[in-house]
């Protein structure tokens, strides 16, 4: 049992982090390809507002072949990226409430952002995750 929890938290995890380098790959020129495959909805954060990411494609492991979708966005310096697995997305039922919480974040470390939403999440699921919770932030510098 707690071999599995870990291998599906470690799963979230890489998932999250190809995501980050994919993203990585085009921010030079101010743009970013949010490259999602079978990925919950993400978040930039911008000074006022946040977007969320979608992607097209159904979870991993649903459907034999996937295709990726990908979303341009301008980034500028003091966003936050902000990626979820889908056991912190299936807390809500309405995905704007999680679009909400990142909104109203006021902290600007990656880290104390990550610790917030993933304390929010778990007292939105009352402690009991429907699954593994991976939240990774990043700041564009």
């Amino acid at each position: 049992m707690l071999a599995s929890v870990i291998a599906g938290a470690i799963a979230s995890f890489v998932v999250a982090v190809i995501q980050i380098i994919l993203l990585a790959k085009g921010v030079d020129n101010g743009f970013a390809d949010f490259v999602k495959l079978g990925a919950p909805v993400g978040f930039v954060k911008c000074a006022q507002t946040v977007e969320m990411i979608r992607g097209s494609s159904l979870p991993l492991g649903v459907l034999e072949e996937m295709k990726p979708s990908v979303t341009k966005k301008a980034l500028h310096s003091t966003d936050i990226m902000v990626l979820v697995s889908d056991g912190i997305a299936d807390c809500y039922t309405d995905i704007t409430a999680l679009a909400e919480i990142v909104h109203n974040i006021t902290y600007t470390t990656p880290q104390s952002i990550a610790e917030t939403i993933l304390a929010k999440t778990l007292k939105q699921c009352n402690n009991t995750p429907p699954d593994d919770m991976t939240v990774v932030v990043a700041k564009i510098i």
